[in-house]
């Protein structure tokens, strides 16, 4: 081999180097820009060198923390918005403070300090029981402050920033889309008719709908159920209707025997986490657009699996409420006083409220009363 070939071979030696550190800076530099959720989009994220478990909302316009985070947080470091007087489910009146002055380091957005609200109704003080709550929610506004185009990619668990040229490479597809008030709507089409959808993750279900789709009871109706639904605001009790078999189109891709829950109560129809969930999906917040990818395995809940977990008992300032139920013979909202003969107590109100969600899919044979 002469002089020259040599050289040329070690040229072509160091390039293949320096394309393989590329690479994996190039690699560093992408799982930067990314950040798994678990299956309810929980996430971890760095707030003022605190780290936070939050969950991923696209359905909150605003970024909300429990009122425990004050105790890592200094808070008169932090610069208030705005001030709203506002009476909680129990009669109790506080008020919500929107602040700016966090800083938040996910995703390459460590500059960014979006506006959050501290959230001043403190759950555990009603609830008899131990629950795993999270620090609070992650909304939208950080992301439409950014303007960075957001991946949501189910088949990695991940959540990231990407460019305009993933879009194409990856075969996404654009679906009409509004977006207003911090929030994002999607066209979609339910049973033949135009329906725009809140995209929300924090709904744990597939598609909500209120009384203007009462037609759509044409479909098989599975389950009338009640359930006894609680906010900042106010708790009330509903009827639901779960419809199958429904038609959705978005995007021109057909979904065939979809599950739909119908409450007349609600206001805001609403495009749920079990529906994204088919969809890997990348949101352009600078020019408002999104895009969608067809994901090959279908891993949302079946409807076995949804209505299974439709008897819910949860234990409220010393009673053990009914949350849902759809069975005939319970109502949301109605107070248990026993179970299997035994009467619910102080002392056995935990116990009482596992043993009714460990068998929630029929509660005839607990004795309730």
């Amino acid at each position: 081999m002469n002089i020259k070939s040599k050289i040329g071979l070690m040229f072509i030696q160091v390039l293949r180097i320096l394309v393989f550190l590329v690479c994996v800076f190039a690699f560093g530099q992408q799982r930067q820009n990314t950040l798994a959720f678990d299956n309810t989009y929980n996430v971890n994220i760095q707030v003022n060198d605190t780290l936070l478990r939050l969950q991923f909302d696209t359905g909150s316009a605003t970024s909300i923390f429990n009122n425990e985070i004050l105790n890592i947080i200094n808070r008169d470091s932090l610069q208030l918005v705005s001030s709203q007087d506002f009476t909680d489910p129990f009669g109790n009146i506080t008020n919500i403070d929107t602040f700016r002055g966090l800083g938040f380091s996910f995703l390459n957005l460590v500059e960014k300090q979006p506006t959050f609200i501290f959230n001043p109704f403190n759950y555990n003080q009603f609830l008899d029981c131990e629950i795993n709550l999270n620090n609070g929610i992650l909304g939208l506004n950080i992301f439409f402050e950014s303007k960075e185009l957001l991946s949501i990619n189910h088949d990695n668990s991940e959540i990231g920033i990407v460019t305009q040229d993933d879009i194409e490479l990856l075969n996404y597809t654009e679906i009409g889309a509004d977006f207003r008030d911090n929030s994002i709507y999607i066209d979609t089409e339910i049973g033949g008719k135009y329906v725009e959808l809140l995209f929300d993750t924090g709904y744990n279900d597939y598609i909500l709908l209120n009384k203007r789709y009462r037609k759509l009871k044409k479909y098989k109706e599975v389950k009338n159920l009640t359930t006894m639904s609680a906010s900042l605001f106010s708790i009330s009790d509903s009827k639901e209707i779960i419809l199958e078999g429904v038609e959705v189109e978005l995007a021109n891709i057909e979904l065939k025997n979809n599950i739909i829950t119908i409450n007349p109560q609600n206001t805001v129809p609403v495009f749920g986490s079990e529906m994204i969930k088919k969809f890997n999906w990348i949101i352009d917040f600078k020019s408002e657009k999104v895009f969608l990818q067809k994901r090959k395995d279908d891993l949302s809940l079946s409807l076995n699996e949804k209505l299974k977990n439709k008897n819910v008992a949860l234990a409220i300032t010393g009673k053990l409420y009914i949350i849902s139920s759809f069975q005939k013979e319970f109502k949301s909202g109605q107070v248990i006083m026993s179970v299997q003969d035994k009467i619910v107590t102080s002392e056995n109100i935990c116990a009482m409220q596992k043993l009714l969600n460990d068998n929630s899919s029929n509660w005839t044979a607990l004795k309730i009363k």
